[in-house]
């Protein structure tokens, strides 16, 4: 099993090193294999990065849009809201939006 992360610690140059690796996608009782094909130059926005992710599946176990459990080997598992954005013969492809803080986080005061 592996680690479950949140979008604090997905960054954008992490993700940049795993273009076109396969993440696990959990649906219902079965998991589906994606392949990360692209992130896109990220944007900053005050204090937050905003970058896409690109996936590709197959064409046999298409995915509607909604919030997936994504596990990979080294990242570890994280939720993200996922929407299809076109298909070809034998594949779909699907899109990710991350939109994160890249400020520190400041404890709560006890």
């Amino acid at each position: 099993m592996t680690a479950t992360r949140t979008l604090e610690s997905l960054d954008y140059e992490t993700l940049r090193a795993h273009v076109n690796t396969h993440f696990a996608v959990v649906v219902g009782e079965d998991q589906v294999v994606l392949v990360m094909t692209d992130v896109s130059e990220r944007v900053p926005l005050g204090p937050y990065e905003n970058f896409s992710i690109e996936f590709r599946g197959p064409a046999s176990m298409p995915l509607v849009q909604g919030t997936y459990e994504f596990e990979h080997q080294l990242l570890g598992s994280v939720s993200l809201f996922t929407v299809p954005t076109g298909r070809d013969s034998d594949s779909y492809s699907y899109e990710v939006v991350i939109s994160r803080s890249i400020q520190p986080r400041c404890e709560d005061e006890l």
